[in-house]
This record gives C-alpha cells, sequence and structure tokens, in this order.
C-alpha cells in the first residue's frame, strides 16, 4: 500500500490581525549566512615566519614558492579553542611549504607518517613546539625554532639547567 502525501492546510481561519508565518531561509532556498571565524594565524605572527623562509618552502632541498602555511600540530588535535589556539599560531608552531610538500605532511600513513614526525613536521597532541627540534632547508641539522620568527641550532634551556 503506498502512502500518500498531502499538504498541509490549516482548517480554522487565522485569528484577525495574524500572519501567515515566514519561511525560514533553508525553505526558500538561500544560504544562510554566516561569520566564519579565522582560525589561522595573525598578520603579524605570519609576517614574522614568512621573514624566516622568504618566499621558498621551507622542506629540504625544495626550491619551490611556500604557498600554504602549515600548523606543526593538526589543529584538531588538540589546537581548536582556548589557550592552545594561541599558542598553534605563534611562529614556532608554524612553517612554509608548497602545496606539494604541505599535502604530504598534513596527510601522511605508514612510514612516511613516521618520518614527518621524525623532521619536527608533524606533532602529536601534548608536544611543545618550542622543545621539539624541526629539520627545514635553513641548516643542515635539527633547529629550534622561536615565537620571534627566528630559529636557532642549540636547545633550549630546561628548567634545570638555567638555575632556576
Amino acid at each position: 500500500m503506498a502512502l500518500r502525501r498531502t499538504g498541509i492546510s490549516r482548517k480554522t481561519p487565522l485569528a484577525p490581525g495574524k500572519a501567515l508565518p515566514r519561511r525560514s531561509r533553508l525553505a526558500s532556498g538561500k544560504p544562510a549566512k554566516r561569520n566564519p571565524r579565522h582560525t589561522g594565524p595573525s598578520t603579524t605572527a605570519l609576517k614574522a615566519v614568512i621573514g624566516r623562509c622568504g618566499p621558498m618552502c621551507e622542506w629540504p632541498g625544495c626550491r619551490r614558492e611556500a604557498t600554504d602555511t602549515h600548523h606543526r600540530l593538526n589543529r584538531k588535535a588538540g589546537g581548536r579553542r582556548g589557550e592552545m589556539h594561541e599558542r598553534i599560531n605563534q611562529p614556532a608552531w608554524l612553517l612554509r611549504a608548497c602545496r606539494p610538500h604541505h599535502q604530504f605532511v598534513t596527510s601522511p600513513v605508514g612510514d612516511d607518517r613516521a618520518l614527518v614526525i621524525e623532521m619536527g613536521w608533524l606533532l602529536l597532541e601534548g608536544q611543545d613546539a618550542l622543545l621539539i627540534p624541526v629539520i627545514t632547508r635553513h641548516w643542515p641539522g635539527p633547529i629550534w625554532l622561536t615565537n620571534d620568527g627566528g630559529w636557532t641550532t642549540k636547545p633550549p634551556m630546561n628548567e634545570s639547567e638555567d638555575g632556576l
């Protein structure tokens, strides 16, 4: 037995002074306007990262133009809101990459994932970008990125070394 669909109708007339309900935007076929939330780095942080790498990809040996800003800690791995959102948008947490290298780094599997983690391009939840070295084109060995947009070849001093 097939189900019949009928339109909705009012059995009783509207009370005087009452109007028909307005149709929603969804029903009218018009997309709802949304104010997208900005989740990327500030202009100041982005300028610091671009100042560090110039126009080129930071992947070792790459000579392509950097088109993408890569977050070393995936925003889905704990960096979407609050204090961590502010931290992962600082220069030490960001690298500039060409599109092929950015795609390679953001969706690695198997041995590629292990390589990207070992190179410091991908951090795991709970790791601090200031303490994890990264291998880039800037130096033949690992470097530590700083939040002022620079880098150093020496690891940061831990609390026991600096006398605190």
